[in-house]
């Protein structure tokens, strides 16, 4: 399975990622900010274009993705056999993921347009993810954003200085249980390090991490 950084509504990047040989019959995990529904409706055309029909791939690969704070929570659900959901555990890889993310110039956008107040989890569900995360506690865990331990290390942009509620979540989640492998985007950055007994992988824009074992 390939993991991939975000998109930002650049789909014909995600379909040429999808399409290297390289990659070829190999799953894939698209991290958020996908960018659907992002901006008037042409935009929301173009990203309707990404349908698993028009993938330039092998039909026997399957490719999902969560959404991240640049996607529209309304048109992610019409991906219903692509979209993950908000947050779950998928046994057979024994990993975790979580959606959502915080946009910090969120009173500089319009509402339903390209910034949408559902961005982040509720507090019920964040509530309902903890405890899920506890009892499964995943060797592998797959996110927009990221925990408060490595922001610091992967920080793109000094304004993601403020802590939103989903890296608090995300840390609550660290200092339960430390996977073995945490992937995430959001930063735009390309870095890979170790905290604690954790190997953290951030993917910049159209970022790839290969982990060929894992499928779907």
């Amino acid at each position: 399975m390939i993991f991939i950084g975000d998109i930002h509504g650049k789909f014909d990047l995600y379909r040429r990622i999808l399409g290297l040989p390289i990659y070829a019959g190999l799953d894939s995990f698209q991290v958020g900010d996908m960018g659907l529904g992002f901006g008037d409706a042409n935009d929301t055309n173009r990203a309707l274009q990404i349908q698993t029909h028009q993938l330039p791939v092998d039909k026997s690969t399957q490719h999902k993705f969560i959404r991240g704070n640049h996607d529209n929570p309304f048109v992610c659900l019409r991906y219903f056999d692509r979209y993950l959901g908000d947050f779950g555990y998928i046994k057979e890889s024994d990993m975790f993921f979580v959606s959502g993310g915080l946009s910090i110039d969120a009173h500089w956008r319009t509402n339903m347009y390209d910034w949408w107040e559902g961005e982040e989890l509720s507090s019920t569900q964040m509530d309902s993810a903890l405890d899920v995360y506890e009892k499964c506690k995943p060797s592998i865990m797959v996110t927009h954003e990221c925990p408060s331990v490595v922001k610091a290390a992967v920080m793109t942009n000094g304004f993601k200085t403020v802590v939103s509620r989903t890296e608090m979540l995300l840390q609550d989640m660290y200092d339960i249980h430390q996977p073995d492998i945490w992937i995430f985007g959001h930063h735009h950055n390309n870095v890979k390090l170790k905290e604690g007994n954790t190997q953290f992988i951030c993917l910049d824009e159209g970022g790839v991490h290969n982990i060929p074992e894992i499928s779907w």
